[in-house]
């Protein structure tokens, strides 16, 4: 058996057990070749630039996977062959091949092994196979060292950005690599004007964290618009004409120390005082250090969250001046962010993948008076479960959604939408959701109490 026969048995298994014990006793009965695959799949390093690929025409198969399509994997990732000339090689491929060597290209291609694992379960059975990135995560107030804090000397208060998280290192010639939160680089040439920035800079072996907000005609577009032209970017896309891309940075630490687990022990202070001087012998508007104001009380730091809530921002991140840079939870870093609960009522089910195969992905809901609609997730297994059992006779109910934000809607048919919308409760005391206003108005209250 081929080694991508028998990685499409051993997924189809996977896929069907929920144990995660289960699945990775599968893994292990799995050799070098097949996570050679895997790697393939999952290693967030690679990219081959193609979203989606398409159903092949009919065609008897004429062999299984094997080291033409590995080539074909090199050329997509090298861009040595881009556009429809990829998509073409890609069909002429997938057509070729029979039913498990095409389903198996076609995941790994995807960067998506539909068998409810990821880098956590490969790198139990094979450690440091799959790279995973640091990154240092704030912590919400209650379970924070905020009380610990002295005040006094000052803490920094800073405005939760509106874009996408990049890590931006230098290597030793002051060449730049932007990168997501989870790793999926972006390719060289696609943030050109940014890649000039930091080659001015001059340097070398470090690691900025910021976030990459995009502007049209000089105004910034909203996330949903502006993440949606940096994933652009990311496949291997153009930057619309009459569009930049500026990067707000907050931290800088050795690239050395940006590794899992790493630790860098230099106080915030330290740190966002060298950023701040890097960043000023820039010419360049499209780098800069994000807003941030010393604050010397809680009540300081309040007054300056709700003045970002006012100006419709996302919310504050407070920071210790003593507090190290950590791969992990950051007690000594802590988010303000808006959070409002709004009643939508439930009007279907969106198919699940992997794990939710055979459940659902997430549950769609509606304001009462049609103008906003969202899919809510955040589920637990059991309560995923549980809804899943009582699917038909929720249908129509009340749902209690958690949000931080309303997201207006990007075209005139468009509805609106909510900002990261999870699940709290079925209202089994409320027959009628919320209008669209309603919920306006909730948000608007949340900021200004």
């Amino acid at each position: 058996m081929t080694a991508a026969h028998n990685l499409y048995d051993a997924l189809e298994r996977i896929a069907a057990t929920k144990s995660k014990n289960d699945k990775i006793e599968i893994l292990k009965t799995l050799g070098d070749a097949e996570f050679g695959l895997i790697k393939r799949a999952l290693d967030p390093t690679v990219s081959y630039y193609v979203a989606k690929v398409a159903p092949p025409p009919s065609g008897a198969p004429l062999h299984t996977f094997g080291e033409p399509e590995l080539e074909l994997l090199d050329r997509l990732s090298s861009r040595q062959v881009t556009g429809n000339e990829a998509l073409a090689q890609i069909e002429a491929h997938m057509t070729s091949l029979d039913v498990k060597s095409r389903e198996i290209l076609k995941r790994i291609i995807e960067k998506n092994l539909k068998a409810g694992i990821g880098d956590t379960s490969v790198n139990k059975v094979r450690p440091g196979l799959i790279p995973v990135f640091p990154y240092m995560r704030c912590s919400l107030p209650k379970d924070s060292n905020i009380h610990k804090w002295d005040w006094t000397e000052g803490v920094y208060s800073q405005e939760k950005a509106d874009g996408m998280f990049s890590s931006a290192t230098t290597d030793e010639f002051s060449r730049v690599t932007f990168a997501s939160r989870q790793g999926n680089p972006f390719p060289r040439g696609a943030l050109v004007e940014l890649e000039d920035t930091f080659k001015d800079l001059g340097l070398s072996h470090q690691q900025m964290h910021g976030e990459l907000l995009v502007y049209e005609n000089g105004v910034l577009l909203p996330r949903e618009k502006g993440n949606g032209i940096l994933n652009s970017l990311m496949q291997g896309g153009d930057l619309p004409r009459y569009h930049r891309v500026a990067y707000e940075a907050w931290d800088m630490i050795p690239a050395e120390a940006a590794v899992d687990g790493g630790k860098y022990e230099v106080p915030y202070s330290t740190r966002h005082k060298r950023l701040q001087d890097v960043v000023n012998t820039s010419t360049s508007n499209c780098l800069q250090v994000i807003e941030t104001e010393i604050v010397s009380s809680y009540a300081e730091a309040m007054e300056h969250y709700r003045r970002k809530l006012a100006q419709g921002k996302e919310g504050t991140i407070l920071k210790y001046a003593h507090a190290p840079w950590r791969d992990g939870d950051s007690k000594d870093q802590v988010k303000f962010k808006l959070e409002v609960d709004v009643d939508l009522k439930i009007i279907g089910f969106l198919p699940g993948e992997g794990k939710n195969e055979a459940t659902f992905g997430s549950v769609v809901c509606r304001t009462e008076d049609d103008l906003l609609e969202v899919s809510v997730s955040g589920f637990t297994d059991a309560k995923r479960k549980e809804i899943h059992e009582q699917r038909d006779a929720i249908l129509g109910k009340i749902m209690a959604v958690r949000a931080n934000q309303v997201m207006t809607p990007s075209t005139p048919e468009s509805l609106h939408s909510l900002f990261l919308p999870r699940h709290v409760e079925i209202r089994q005391d409320k027959a009628q959701a919320d209008t669209l206003q309603r919920v306006l108005d909730q948000f608007k209250a949340a900021v200004e109490a």
